[in-house]
């Protein structure tokens, strides 16, 4: 009985810190409902592939919104399962290092970048180090050691505020902190990236440096991104790194992570990336060799986007059928961020633009990352 009491007491406890960090946070110009300014924090959304292998360079693979910057080792990316039981996740960002690194040749982070204007008008009081962002997520190594988080702003002087983190291997852990205003720090109210935030996981020789700043501001430098590591992930045989829960948020108290539907963030994801199968009817051009047809994209992008052919299609006219090869060469005109006109390449002709056609089945994606 007493024990259940107890129990009983701390999850009000519990709750009661969770509602005044919630309140702390609205009374600091944050909270409430999509507070969270990271897009996908919890590896939900994974348009592109749930898995990819053999990777020596950094990119955005699997997961959507979070890009890695990778370098001298060869890597293994997968939306993966494996998360902190208890707190409604479903997914994590895991990779897996498949041939090491030469001895401080490697390097891996992991970030999101974020729009300017999202930063500028979030309620951050950002030049005031009285007001704060808290960030919270959660990692998973197998290399126990110390590792870091950084806050790096693009726009006027780049500024970066860094925080280190001990894990022990094979184990997950919560990370948590604040982040101050900053007197230098300037945001423009414009979908350019206003701030990049990292987990670093490892750098290469001159990429970190033994006298960085923690726990504060200073500009950015590429030969001082972080402190020097004493662990080395890259270098670590068949070594993995699992992330979720990343919420970024205004105010100094982390609130317990905002689940927001999946359609919502589906559809947070589109704003800067979207891959799918075309379909739809209309005309021929290059002699009837060209199939085009027009698109609305599902939500309005970032900005105009590039596209690529992912694979396969069918373009049809009358009885014939042609295989959809690549894209043309302007693959887009009459392009906006909300809609485009797109022109494929195919196998064969029609002999004639005045024929119309129906693509169907082209795997293409729309990419307007930052």
């Amino acid at each position: 009985f007493r024990s259940q009491l107890f129990l009983g007491i701390f999850s009000r406890m519990s709750k009661a810190a969770e509602l005044a960090n919630l309140i702390g946070n609205i009374n600091a110009g944050g909270g409430g409902v999509n507070r969270n300014l990271i897009v996908n924090g919890k590896m939900a959304i994974s348009q592109r592939s749930t898995s990819e292998t053999g990777k020596t360079s950094g990119n955005y693979y699997t997961v959507d919104r979070f890009r890695t910057d990778h370098n001298g080792f060869t890597g293994t990316y997968t939306q993966a399962t494996d998360v902190p039981s208890g707190y409604g996740f479903s997914n994590s960002f895991k990779i897996e290092n498949t041939s090491v690194a030469s001895s401080n040749g490697g390097r891996l982070r992991i970030d999101q970048r974020i729009e300017a204007q999202n930063l500028r008008n979030s309620g951050w009081d950002y030049t005031n180090s009285s007001s704060s962002l808290s960030y919270n997520c959660w990692v998973k190594s197998s290399v126990a050691g110390t590792y870091y988080v950084g806050f790096r702003t693009d726009d006027g002087t780049s500024r970066q505020f860094t925080k280190a983190f001990t894990v022990s291997a094979n184990t997950w852990s919560n990370v948590s902190f604040a982040i101050s205003g900053d007197s230098n720090v300037s945001f423009n109210n414009d979908n350019g990236m206003g701030a990049l935030l990292a987990i670093h996981v490892d750098e290469t020789t001159g990429e970190s440096d033994s006298g960085h700043t923690l726990n504060g501001w200073q500009n950015y430098s590429a030969s001082s991104r972080t402190p020097d590591f004493t662990q080395k992930w890259t270098e670590t045989a068949n070594a993995t790194f699992l992330t979720t829960g990343w919420q970024l948020e205004v105010g100094q108290n982390p609130t317990v992570f905002e689940h927001e539907p999946i359609e919502m963030t589906l559809e947070r994801c589109q704003r800067y990336f979207w891959q799918g199968a075309l379909a739809g009817g209309g005309s021929y051009g290059g002699g009837g060799n060209i199939p085009l047809i027009g698109f609305t994209y599902p939500k309005p992008m970032r900005a105009t986007p590039s596209a690529s052919w992912v694979s396969g299609g069918i373009a049809s006219h009358g009885g014939a059928d042609y295989s959809i090869t690549g894209l043309y060469n302007p693959a887009l005109v009459r392009q906006t961020n909300l809609s485009t006109r797109i022109l494929f390449t195919q196998t064969g002709s029609t002999g004639s633009n005045t024929h119309g056609c129906d693509v169907s089945g082209a795997i293409i994606n729309f990419n307007a990352e930052l």
